[in-house]
């Protein structure tokens, strides 16, 4: 199966606006501009292309990582920004950072701070979705620490008991917040630890969009026919430690440089280019019209705050 073009360009366009929003945060950060907490995607960003496989109406769950899975969900990055700042525009009025987001409008249902928070919120979501009869379905994102805890087997039995079609989508990092990134290796099989559960699971390169694309569209068409729950595990990589806090905290060029095969933007990149999907230049395009969308952004939060700045304190803190 081959992604076409529209596909491939959207799911370009959601990867290169998370790096470009995560880029800017880190800025943000380093000049004390922000905060709050980042937990950084960047090397993650294969994500989106699970997210660009729902549908528009589908409920969305996420952990603390989230960022890029509420972009590739529409959510505007001008509200995030908000977010970040503590404004009013924010996605939630600047009363809960990324952290502990959530986005109705676009059926984003919330971050948590901790992976396993959402897992059974998720399946009493999937249940009540399935007993309305709406049809519209429930992927709840997390990661490999949380899919080794004991809530995520007892959510597992509960969407098993109670026949709900509902994805659990796992970033597989490799090392649970215990193995240094310098020391990748995904050393825990996921999948193979839910054979005696009985649920379908399939492991896709989360470095490769287009198979995670693939994986996902597959897996919600068995879900849906089944009425099962089912896993997509994809093996990633983070380029960055679980917090961000200071520079150091990136990983150096040299490191990435001698990660060749791990960066999913570069890989869509070289998937598209070889497939004959789009130019070079149409990418170059692509990359600066999200670099203008980026900085029209931050534009809008500097004059919400300058303009916050300028009213009276009365009026302000109504």
């Amino acid at each position: 199966m081959q992604l076409n073009e529209n596909t491939c360009v959207q799911i370009y366009y959601k990867m290169i606006l998370s790096r470009q929003f995560e880029e800017m945060c880190v800025k943000l950060k380093d000049r004390g501009l922000i905060d709050d907490d980042l937990r950084l995607s960047y090397g993650r960003e294969g994500t989106a292309a699970a997210v660009c496989a729902l549908r528009m109406s589908d409920i969305i769950f996420t952990s603390h990582r989230s960022d890029t899975i509420a972009l590739a969900a529409n959510v505007p990055p001008e509200k995030l920004f908000a977010e970040l700042f503590g404004l009013p525009s924010g996605v939630c009025e600047g009363k809960s950072g990324l952290l502990r987001m959530c986005y109705r409008k676009n059926n984003l249902f919330g971050a948590a701070s901790d992976g396993r928070i959402n897992l059974g919120i998720a399946a009493g979501c999937a249940l009540a979705e399935k007993i309305r009869g709406t049809g519209r379905f429930v992927a709840c994102f997390t990661g490999d620490g949380a899919a080794f805890s004991g809530s995520f087997f007892e959510t597992l039995n509960f969407a098993v008991m109670n026949s709900l079609p509902i994805l659990f989508y796992i970033e597989n990092s490799g090392y649970s917040g215990k193995t240094p990134l310098e020391e990748y290796s995904v050393s825990e099989d996921i999948c193979q630890s839910m054979d005696g559960l009985g649920v379908t699971s399939v492991v896709t390169d989360g470095n490769s969009p287009a198979d995670v694309y693939i994986a996902v569209s597959q897996a919600i068409e068995y879900a849906k026919q089944n009425s099962a729950p089912v896993i997509v595990e994809a093996r990633t990589v983070s380029l960055s430690k679980d917090i961000y806090v200071r520079g150091s905290d990136l990983t150096s060029d040299e490191e990435i440089m001698q990660w060749g095969g791990y960066d999913p933007v570069e890989n869509h990149r070289k998937y598209m280019l070889d497939n004959g999907l789009v130019s070079q230049e149409n990418l170059n395009d692509l990359n600066e019209s999200v670099s203008g969308q980026i900085g029209l952004a931050m534009d809008a939060v500097l004059r919400e705050m300058t303009s916050l700045r300028l009213k009276p304190e009365t009026e302000v803190s109504k």
